[in-house]
């Protein structure tokens, strides 16, 4: 592994702590050049880690932190980051608001709903705002287009989705996308009924239903896979779930959990993730159950794709068969994740996969 990797991971282990008690991990930062705090700088902003990086940096001997142009380069990307979260955090706060006040029950999905669970909530960056309001999404839509003005769009699958001062909403009826592959229909069903089980909660004085410790554990998992098999996950995907381990994994029946995993075949995926907390992160080995198979090639295969993936040609800006292409040729390249994650055939998926984009058509050009 690239030392670049080795000094991140040595800064997120312990989601931000310093690593001065750490002395290998103290030698090798002192030795980087300001290039190389940079390059780590770009990494961090990419994998939505920059703020817990910043963190520990701060933490660190003034000898071993960075020259004072990177670091203040670093303070800004941090405290922009910060600043994203809280306005975000205020957007949420008025939805939670309008939504109550028409009765109607709203339950955040990742976001805020996994950050709360990190020692300092503001460093965990989200993107856009995600809300399940229990079968009642058609009401939910039409009080935002009352209210708000806005005009919700329902070109994708599995939600809707609108901004709202700057900030991407999506509304979800399924949490995952159950046209893309067939097993996911299985595990919605799951999902949904796990979802009943939400928990009543406040957030900066706004009341909130946050999921049940076994849902998270089913769908971040689900999640992180998904994305992983589709494209590639970040840092924070990985942070994420230790954070959510350490913090609620003594609520979770992790037996019955794995059980499910293994029903969808997705055990080689989530040991593998395992191995890499523990190895890379610093996760407690007893937190999760062991392994069926350690498999240290596929853990570090998984690590540099994550970082350095492979998979590396870059999409067409415009032309939509430029863009299929492109699609086309990175669901080969990433066979072996799919492998990994799902139970169906990759061809089966790849069929599946071009019908649901029929159903939606604008998915067909549509990149994340």
């Amino acid at each position: 592994m690239p030392a670049l990797a080795e000094h991140i991971f040595s800064l997120l282990r312990g989601e931000g702590v310093s690593v001065s008690a750490n002395a290998s991990a103290q030698e090798a930062l002192s030795a980087m050049t300001p290039a190389q705090w940079e390059e780590l700088m770009q990494m961090a902003v990419a994998h939505n880690v920059v703020a817990i990086v910043y963190e520990a940096i701060e933490q660190l001997p003034a000898e071993q932190q960075p020259p004072r142009q990177v670091i203040l380069k670093f303070a800004v990307m941090a405290d922009s980051s910060v600043q994203r979260f809280r306005q975000r955090s205020e957007v949420i706060g008025e939805l939670l608001d309008m939504y109550a006040s028409a009765g109607i029950p709203t339950m955040i999905v990742k976001g805020i709903s996994i950050a709360r669970f990190y020692p300092n909530p503001e460093l965990r960056t989200f993107s856009d705002v995600d809300t399940y309001h229990f079968g009642q999404i058609k009401e939910a839509d039409a009080l935002a287009a009352e209210r708000l003005g806005i005009t919700p769009d329902d070109d994708v699958h599995h939600h809707t989705k609108w901004v709202y001062k700057g900030v991407l909403v999506e509304n979800h009826y399924d949490f995952v996308n159950t046209k893309s592959h067939l097993s996911n229909r299985d595990f919605e069903q799951l999902l949904k009924a796990e979802a009943e089980n939400a928990i009543e909660s406040e957030w900066q004085g706004h009341k909130v239903m946050f999921a049940s410790p076994r849902f998270n554990a089913l769908f971040l998992m689900r999640h992180m896979a998904g994305h992983y098999a589709a494209e590639r996950v970040s840092l924070r995907h990985l942070l994420d779930w230790k954070v959510f381990v350490e913090k609620c994994g003594s609520e979770v029946d992790w037996a019955e959990v794995y059980a499910i995993f293994d029903r969808f075949k997705m055990r080689p995926f989530v040991d593998a993730v395992r191995g890499i907390l523990v190895d890379y992160y610093g996760l407690a080995p007893e937190l999760l159950p062991a392994p069926q198979r350690e498999d240290k090639a596929l853990e570090e295969r998984i690590v540099n794709d994550i970082l350095y993936s492979e998979f590396s040609v870059k999409c067409p800006k415009k032309g939509a068969v430029s863009i299929v292409w492109w699609k086309i040729r990175r669901f080969w390249a990433n066979r072996w994740k799919h492998r990994l994650v799902y139970r169906e055939s990759w061809l089966h998926s790849f069929l599946q996969m071009t019908y649901s984009h029929l159903l939606k058509p604008k998915t067909i050009t549509n990149v994340r």
